[in-house]
């Protein structure tokens, strides 16, 4: 072929693409979506730390206060913050699984009195349940209560995976002992545990999955390593976040140089096992890092679930859904698919 008519091919290819804009839109400040995928940001008032959904709801800490938000915008509970404690920076929010209440983790400086709050959503009452410092994030298995961060004051003591005691003695329990600075946990359905590790800034990480039945015989039983994972895949400039869909889809991001979001491809050990969802800053004249990430439902299905990412630089939450790739782009064959999987794939 000439070089003439490939160059005709492929103008035809990316008018195509650009005649259907499904194959990847971005209406988000800081969420540029791959194909296959679209995204637009919702509350984009609020100025988010930790945050949560549920149904139609996200319950978040925002500009100074915790609330509930409707996704479609405005706050419909005020709930506040915390009275006779100051000088804190909210790590996590998370819904409590009777869905009544949300759990809210602080630090302050020197991280000598780090909280965790239950908040009662009905009575906006604020109870103290547990003091660990650098707390970092929160999952819940089994309805009970799982801490990723030091549980020390002296911050070359090794990031784990903690069952909180919320009983008031702080005696948590080591649940996986980890590496790197501390970062977002999760768990699937069945009690698997699941996290990527931050090395460092501009320094690949690992995804690793610990198995439900090794979980569950290290509370009270000894803590697990590392070593004792299964190491699912490396992670370009390491991780903030992970999450599990309820399909089981399991979702991270990594920051660095740049930024992005992505899913496991199912494929276990060395090697960069994911393609990316999405990546930062579609402008390209700004500076991103994407912090916690949210999911429901499938984020893989059309119609069937959504992805939610927030970015420590932006305002508000970019909400990621798959859309289908037109049936004309499709036809276009195996040369376009194959210069968008490039993109899909590696982005610098």
């Amino acid at each position: 072929m000439t070089v003439k008519k490939t160059r005709f091919l492929l103008a035809v290819m990316f008018s195509m693409l650009l005649f259907f804009p499904a194959a990847g839109m971005a209406d988000s400040a800081f969420f540029d979506p791959m194909p296959g995928y679209a995204a637009n940001d919702i509350l984009t008032g609020v100025s988010f730390g930790g945050y949560d959904t549920f149904g139609s709801s996200v319950v978040g800490w925002g500009n100074g206060s915790l609330n509930v938000y409707d996704k479609t915008g405005g706050v419909t509970k005020a709930l506040g913050a915390p009275t006779g404690y100051s000088g804190y920076w909210n790590s996590f929010v998370r819904l409590d699984p009777s869905g009544t209440s949300a759990w809210v983790g602080f630090t302050v400086g020197g991280n000598t009195d780090d909280r965790i709050y239950q908040v009662d959503f009905a009575t906006s009452t604020w109870t103290h349940k547990a003091t660990m410092a650098s707390n970092f994030d929160m999952e819940f298995y089994g309805g009970n209560p799982f801490v990723s961060g030091l549980n020390s004051t002296n911050w070359n003591d090794p990031t784990s995976i903690w069952l909180l005691d919320t009983f008031g003695n702080n005696n948590h329990d080591k649940i996986v002992e980890l590496r790197g600075n501390s970062a977002g946990l999760a768990f699937d359905g069945s009690g698997n545990a699941y996290y990527g590790t931050y090395d460092g800034y501009g320094v690949a990480g690992e995804l690793f999955r610990w198995d439900a039945t090794s979980v569950a015989g290290a509370i009270g039983g000894g803590h697990l390593a590392i070593a004792d994972g299964t190491k699912l895949s490396d992670i370009e400039l390491s991780a903030y976040d992970t999450d599990i869909d309820d399909a089981g889809n399991v979702l991270f991001n990594g920051n660095g140089s740049y930024v992005y979001t992505a899913i496991w491809n199912g494929t276990e050990g060395d090697g960069y096992n994911y393609d990316y969802i999405g990546v930062g800053d579609p402008s390209g004249s700004g500076w991103n890092w994407f912090t916690f990430i949210d999911s429901e439902g499938n984020v893989t299905e059309v119609d069937g679930g959504a992805l939610y990412q927030t970015d420590s630089a932006a305002y508000g939450i970019a909400k990621v859904n798959a859309v289908p790739i037109p049936g004309a782009v499709w036809l276009l064959g195996s040369g376009l698919l194959g210069l968008i999987g490039i993109r899909s794939r590696r982005v610098r």
